[in-house]
């Protein structure tokens, strides 16, 4: 009886662990599509840019010292943001921000960090690279916490990719190695 069971439960087995070989593969090599903001740095293109959009001076209660202090950014004065109009997402109205900002650390200098506004707030500072170097979550009425990007990564990727099109159509050109493969311009 043993035998048999072991016997019928081996060919599941073997295609379970072909198939994910098979998927293993096709990530090492390129069949798996990347995502689309892995090919761009929202970081440089809004550095490349700082001087020529038309950034408003953010209220000194804009940004949260609680949530400042968990991402070790906003020491700049003043800070500086845009924002995008609040639009409606799966019924919920979602306002947008991007800051320029300083680094408490000295020497790395300024910063950039993405709001996302719904029932709950994000804040995501991007990491020199275009990538989410940390987040902080607040639920409504309770304290800031630092989340792992593992969970904030699609929000981030969402908000990122709407602030590349955004940062794309202001100012001047970004810089030729923060435009996607193949892009071309509108």
């Amino acid at each position: 009886m043993k035998d048999n069971r072991i016997r019928t439960l081996f060919p599941s087995v073997l295609v379970a662990v072909v198939m994910v070989s098979v998927l293993g593969l096709a990530g090492q090599t390129g069949f798996a599509q990347s995502a689309p903001a892995s090919q761009y740095n929202l970081f440089k293109e809004v550095m490349a840019k700082k001087d020529t959009i038309v950034w408003k001076n953010a209220p000194d209660n804009l940004l949260p010292a609680q949530a400042c202090t968990l991402l070790q950014a906003c020491a700049g004065s003043p800070d500086k943001f845009i924002a995008t109009p609040a639009v409606t997402e799966n019924g919920q109205q979602v306002a947008r921000g991007l800051f320029l900002t300083k680094t408490q650390d000295p020497k790395h200098g300024d910063a950039v960090m993405l709001l996302d506004q719904s029932l709950d707030l994000y804040l995501f500072l991007v990491s020199p690279d275009g990538n989410l170097q940390k987040a902080a979550y607040r639920e409504t009425g309770k304290s800031w916490l630092v989340i792992s990007n593992s969970l904030a990564q699609p929000i981030f990727d969402k908000d990122k990719k709407i602030w590349h099109d955004r940062v794309a159509k202001l100012g001047g050109a970004p810089p030729a190695s923060a435009k996607p493969e193949g892009a071309t311009a509108q």
